[in-house]
């Protein structure tokens, strides 16, 4: 079976995330990415957590390139 550490590992890198990331963004404590890394359990609701901050970013970062052509096209408006 799976840890949930493996889980989110599998996702993060689906997603184009990096995993500290998602930890920090949902306010789970470094130390527990940590020491989940060297093979503590990591209870459901940070996994949860991380898992849902995973999917936020991962749309935020969508959003964010979906958005950049066309304030590129803006920036070339306006030097015209």
């Amino acid at each position: 079976m799976k840890s949930y550490f493996h889980h989110l590992t599998e996702t993060a890198d689906q997603h184009g995330v990096r995993l500290l990331d998602a930890f920090i963004h949902a306010g789970v404590n470094t130390s527990v990415y940590y020491r989940t890394r060297q093979g503590s359990d990591l209870s459901y609701q940070n996994a949860l957590r991380v898992h849902d901050s995973i999917i936020e970013l991962a749309e935020k970062h969508i959003e964010d390139h979906a958005a950049a052509p066309e304030e590129a096209h803006e920036l070339a408006d306006n030097h015209a």
